[in-house]
């Protein structure tokens, strides 16, 4: 996935998602990436951060709305 891809689904979970759900949704991934072993713990941790990066690029969508 390249920067667009995050952007692209940043853009589209805008309007899907409220704060407290990606607060969960990131809380649950990062605890599963801990309490898991070998791949299961890898996989978890890839998703973490991928899930990481396009809640990052949610965020920037909402503060560039914000300012408008």
């Amino acid at each position: 996935m390249n920067d667009d891809d995050y952007r692209i689904i940043g853009e589209t979970l805008n309007n899907q998602l409220f704060e407290e759900d990606i607060a969960r949704i990131s809380n649950l991934l990062y605890h599963a990436s801990r309490t898991n072993s070998g791949t299961a713990s890898r996989l978890y941790s890839e998703t973490f951060q991928r899930f990481a990066k396009a809640a990052k690029t949610l965020r920037e969508v909402r503060a560039r709305q914000e300012d408008i």
